[in-house]
């Protein structure tokens, strides 16, 4: 489960984020910059794992918050759906190819952790720009996510009001 509690927790910063960007005052050119990579970097990996292509992919594409917030929504339940399955072998590597051509063979369950490890650098900096425009950032910390959970939140509650437990 320790897979799929990174992947919850992941939708969850993700959800965080979501509701910080929406109640922005205002949203920059970088944090739109940001929020299209956040997704399409979510998106290659996923589309790598099943077999696919990706050197077409645009790895920094701009969305405005609301496709953001719609196509990571997506993203996520396909993650969750994949680190959920019994039969999916984490240790199997995946041949793939980088946006530069260079083939690389990775195992499976370093790819699903650098995809988490990857959003929450971006969410941090995007945290940063909410703040920037004035803004109240998502506090999307791994340790706030467990202390939402203690406290009674589930992963289907909405946004706390706070955007998490502290820090």
């Amino acid at each position: 489960p320790y897979l799929h509690n990174l992947a919850r927790y992941d939708a969850w910063a993700n959800e965080q984020l979501i509701a910080s960007l929406q109640d922005s005052p205002a949203t920059d050119e970088r944090a739109i910059h940001l929020t299209g990579h956040l997704v399409a970097a979510k998106g290659v990996w996923l589309r790598r794992i099943r077999g696919e292509d990706t050197m077409a992919y645009d790895l920094w594409p701009k969305h405005p918050v609301e496709k953001f917030a719609a196509l990571l929504r997506e993203l996520d339940q396909d993650m969750l759906a994949r680190t959920s399955s019994e039969a999916e072998n984490f240790d199997r590597s995946i041949h793939y190819r980088n946006q530069t051509g260079k083939y690389f063979d990775t195992k499976l369950v370093d790819i699903l952790i650098h995809v988490v490890n990857h959003a929450t650098y971006h969410r941090g900096q995007l945290a940063t720009a909410v703040k920037n425009a004035g803004g109240t950032p998502a506090v999307t910390d791994y340790i706030a996510w467990i202390r939402f959970l203690a406290s009674g939140g589930t992963d289907q509650s909405p946004p706390p009001a706070s955007r998490g437990i502290g820090r």
